[in-house]
């Protein structure tokens, strides 16, 4: 897992959504992967599920500037802090969302059905070819 700290965490008062339906749920600061970044928000998406949005940058060179968060397992580990320090100062907007340590280990496999050689499979195509087999 990245190493994340959590430095400072500041409550939205009101998290209202915006056009789009995310819902800013919390400001914060971290220091990740050897950066520190001030201003990031802790977001409930409109599918209720929730991520992190690296700071804004504004200003004239605002569009030749920019953070990205590429890493899916950064952005992973900077949700979990965030949530437990949203929660660890009363936050409750966070609480419906487990998580799993073991998520990215639990993959559904798919089989072709050319590769399935029960029995199982010769009967499901005797029912389908009408008994024959």
């Amino acid at each position: 897992m990245e190493e994340v700290t959590i430095t400072g965490l500041t409550r939205s008062a009101k998290a209202t959504p915006n056009k789009a339906g995310y819902r800013i749920l919390a400001f914060f600061d971290c220091e990740a992967g050897g950066f520190s970044l001030r201003g990031c928000a802790f977001v409930r998406t409109p599918r209720n599920g929730l991520t992190v949005w690296p700071p804004k940058l504004t200003g004239p060179n605002a569009e030749r500037c920019g953070v990205e968060i590429k890493s899916e397992h950064m952005r992973k580990a900077l949700v979990r802090c965030a949530q437990d320090a949203y929660r660890a100062l009363g936050g409750t907007d966070g609480e419906w969302m487990r998580y799993d340590d073991n998520a990215e280990d639990s993959r559904i496999e798919i089989q072709k059905a050319s590769d399935l050689s029960g029995s199982d499979s010769a009967g499901l195509r005797g029912f389908l070819n009408g008994g024959a087999s």
